[in-house]
């Protein structure tokens, strides 16, 4: 038993304050102190471990909102495919020649989607929605008059999101003094007809220009003369 001074002494004796174990001194813990930290680590690291096993295959890509499209989803880029297209001419100016106008339309349309002008001899882009379309030409005119022959059908195209489709169409020229009046007015009919489906390369002051060169063109040509549509 203790004295009354011995327990006075005790009760009065400032408890021991506790200080962080210096990693040095770790190695020196008893055994199975260090055994229960390095268990429990171990544990910390698993479920850690688990979490981004588990985050990574539900989508998770880094971030609070970064996920994947999950099933029935898709991207609004990749509900688009290209068509790529280049005409060939031999011959073609681009300083005095109209360009070819490619006429693109669903295949269950009768109505055109997109008409556009397009140099010859260069490589152009479309983009458009997934699907079929059928596509066609109309003939570029020279500055002496020169018709060219496009390709006479229709060529259908599949168009499949996230991919290119290339199609290259050969224009064939014809003499002037072997067009007649009719194959001209036809074609300045045909081109207005194009304009009202026309995107920047055949509407405003880019579809004024190409239809006035497109007239001045065709009246070079031996066998026409001044044509000009009531609506023009």
């Amino acid at each position: 038993m203790h004295s009354p001074s011995a327990i006075r002494l005790l009760k009065t004796r400032p408890p021991a304050e506790s200080e962080p174990l210096n990693p040095r001194d770790f190695l020196k813990t008893e055994k199975h102190i260090r055994a229960r930290v390095y268990t429990a680590a171990a544990i910390v690291i698993l479920v850690l471990t688990t979490v981004l096993v588990v985050g990574t295959s539900a989508g998770i890509v880094s971030g609070p909102n970064l996920v994947n499209p999950g099933t029935g989803q898709t991207s609004a880029l990749t509900t688009h495919g290209f068509l790529e297209i280049t005409p060939n001419a031999d011959g073609w100016n681009a300083e005095t020649s109209t360009a070819p106008i490619v006429r693109i339309r669903a295949a269950n349309s009768e109505e055109y989607l997109l008409c556009r002008a397009v140099p010859a001899n260069t490589r152009d882009t479309i983009e458009l929605d997934e699907g079929t379309y059928l596509i066609s030409w109309i003939t570029p005119v020279d500055a002496n008059g020169r018709l060219y022959i496009p390709p006479e059908a229709e060529e259908q195209v599949t168009v499949r999101a996230g991919h290119t489709v290339t199609r290259n169409a050969t224009f064939t020229p014809v003499p002037p003094e072997e067009s007649a009046f009719g194959d001209y007015a036809a074609t300045i009919d045909i081109v207005g007809e194009a304009m009202a489906h026309g995107d920047e390369t055949l509407t405003g002051e880019a579809g004024e220009a190409f239809m006035r060169k497109l007239q001045e063109n065709a009246n070079e040509a031996p066998n026409f003369f001044i044509y000009v549509p009531e609506e023009y």
